[in-house]
């Protein structure tokens, strides 16, 4: 296809190459990759390797899209030994958009795309929140992220709205707070004022 291949060692036939192919191509609204995950998977359905299945890997990479910005690999997940490789891939990759829209909505937000970076920020927090039923702190922190993505995107009164939020399930967050350069836009806001003013700055 253009700009891709999709190819493979001792398939069942030329089925699987043409699944893959037409289901890289048939997604084009996904991520990348999502639609190379859904591309093995749909090779897999087609028929795959004949001998079947034990490891599955996924690699893309961005200018500075590894951990921190401290290296290109955005994404770099493996599965060494499993019945169900691509399907172990799939959850790892879920897990990956889910601990990292932080660093993905960032990255779109630096591009100018506020609306892609917002919709990345709310549909991790609701992910996050609902996996950490019961959990109230790790509820905190999923608001607590989504509260400075809108501080960083100058939406002060969803920033404040989020961290209303976060603080009452994790008081931590409070004292976190003050040092945080990500909420500097709300420094002087009174709800945020009101909010930390019984809070000691945390310790370095």
């Amino acid at each position: 296809g253009k700009n891709y291949t999709a190819q493979g060692n001792i398939l069942t036939g030329k089925e699987v190459v043409e699944a893959m192919a037409s289901t890289f191509e048939g997604n084009p609204d996904l991520p990348l990759a999502d639609r190379l995950v859904k591309a093995l998977a749909a090779g897999q359905a087609a028929g795959g390797d004949s001998r079947g299945q034990q490891s599955a890997a996924l690699l893309v990479v961005r200018a500075k899209g590894g951990y921190a910005g401290y290296n290109d690999r955005y994404i770099d997940l493996r599965v060494d030994d499993s019945p169900r490789p691509i399907q172990e891939l799939s959850r790892l990759l879920e897990m990956h958009h889910t601990t990292n829209a932080y660093a993905d909505a960032r990255f779109f937000l630096d591009k100018g795309d506020k609306e892609k970076a917002a919709r990345i920020m709310e549909e991790a927090t609701r992910k996050r929140t609902a996996d950490a039923k019961g959990k109230p702190s790790d509820q905190g922190d999923a608001y607590y992220d989504l509260a400075c993505f809108y501080a960083l995107a100058g939406n002060s009164a969803k920033a404040l709205e989020n961290l209303e939020k976060a603080v009452p399930l994790n008081p931590k967050l409070k004292a976190y707070s003050l040092n945080d350069t990500d909420l500097d836009s709300l420094r002087q806001n009174p709800r945020y004022l009101a909010l930390v003013k019984d809070a000691a700055p945390e310790k370095k």
